[in-house]
């Protein structure tokens, strides 16, 4: 079982190509945001349409890759600003 309980998640800012898979989102963790997908923290990318939401989880021996298609409706993202034009990520709660 997947829990995200007590895990820091952040919300990538840029809109994402849905096609990425687990090695194409853990590159964009690395190289984009500075982080380490292995670090045990959760990463949730979103479409253009904001219809659909990737999560990406280290759990100690392997990557989750969970996925959301909204049937109808979008997810409502909060704006969230780069610095000097390089996407950055926020920090949010367990609720959010």
């Amino acid at each position: 079982m997947i829990t995200f309980a007590n895990r820091r998640l952040y919300l990538y800012a840029q809109p994402l190509d849905m096609r990425k898979g687990m090695d194409g989102l853990a590159g964009i963790v690395l190289a984009q945001l500075h982080r380490d997908p292995c670090s045990g923290d959760v990463f949730v990318f979103v479409g253009r349409r904001k219809d659909r939401l990737k999560a990406l989880y280290w759990d100690g021996d392997g990557y989750w890759l969970c996925t959301k298609r909204l049937a109808s409706g979008r997810f409502l993202i909060p704006t969230i600003s780069t610095s000097n034009g390089v996407p950055s990520a926020l920090e949010l709660s367990e609720t959010e």
